[in-house]
């Protein structure tokens, strides 16, 4: 985590590494005239850790460069229609953090093949609107729930308990599915999207989360409280437990 946005690293098996860094373009904007490269290389001069950790790297081939994009965020106006249904990930995308992207995109194809079993080649126009709803709103939620860690930087502490709304959803959609023995007749929305009470609890975080840059003690401690009051309906895993260090010993499914 960093102070405008946050860094990846994913460690492959032949030694390379991807990493990447994802910030907020407004409050970060790209320096203009800079190459991908100077510009990496000008963000990680505020990280002295960051930079000497990848003062020796170099850059695997492909792609060989380091690449710069402009905005991430989109969503289609229509997931689906007569003859046609697009998956999550092509219907719209939020953000790298979470890591929603192929957990959602599998959810789609639950669902999807559970209209083609029952309706054959070409589903209704009232299931394809139904799942056209399903995944324009759990896009929205997933866009809530990265908008809420954004909100809570540059605080580490903020950000933390930010974090637990998504992990009070995870969890909750994971057991669901355990629950279920199987891909159900009606797949749950992703991430419990269709829980109002998971709403409520994003926009109960959302109003208390701590603004200034470096809240006082006092501030984090109410919305700490606040998040873990929030989220008890759906906390099955000891999510903000005191006595552990942000390291849980849970599954979000339960192990065989």
């Amino acid at each position: 985590m960093l102070d405008d946005g946050w860094l990846w690293e994913i460690r492959f098996d032949d030694g390379r590494v991807s990493a990447g860094l994802v910030l907020d373009a407004e409050s970060s904007p790209a320096p203009s005239g800079m190459s991908p490269r100077e510009e990496w290389r000008f963000r990680l001069d505020d990280y002295p850790t960051l930079l000497r950790r990848f003062a020796n790297a170099d850059l695997a081939d492909p792609p060989g460069r380091i690449v710069h994009t402009g905005r991430l965020q989109r969503l289609v106006d229509r997931a689906a229609g007569p003859g046609w249904a697009l998956l999550p990930s092509t219907a719209g995308f939020v953000d790298p953090l979470h890591s929603t992207g192929i957990a959602h995109t599998l959810s789609g194809v639950e669902r999807l093949c559970r209209l083609f079993e029952r309706h054959g080649p070409s589903p209704p126009s009232a299931s394809l609107r139904n799942y056209d709803r399903s995944i324009r709103r759990e896009l929205r939620f997933v866009d809530e729930l990265v908008r809420l860690c954004y909100d809570a930087l540059p605080s580490f502490r903020a950000w933390t308990a930010s974090t637990m709304l998504y992990f009070a959803a995870a969890t909750t959609y994971e057991r669901r599915r355990a629950d279920a023995d199987g891909v159900p007749n009606d797949p749950p929305a992703f991430l419990c999207a269709e829980e109002e009470g998971l709403w409520t609890a994003l926009r109960r975080a959302h109003r208390t989360v701590p603004s200034d840059d470096e809240p006082s003690s006092g501030a984090l401690d109410a919305y700490d409280s606040t998040v873990e009051d929030a989220i008890r309906p759906f906390n099955e895993v000891g999510l903000l437990d005191p006595s552990v260090p942000n390291m849980y010993p849970h599954a979000a499914a339960p192990q065989p």
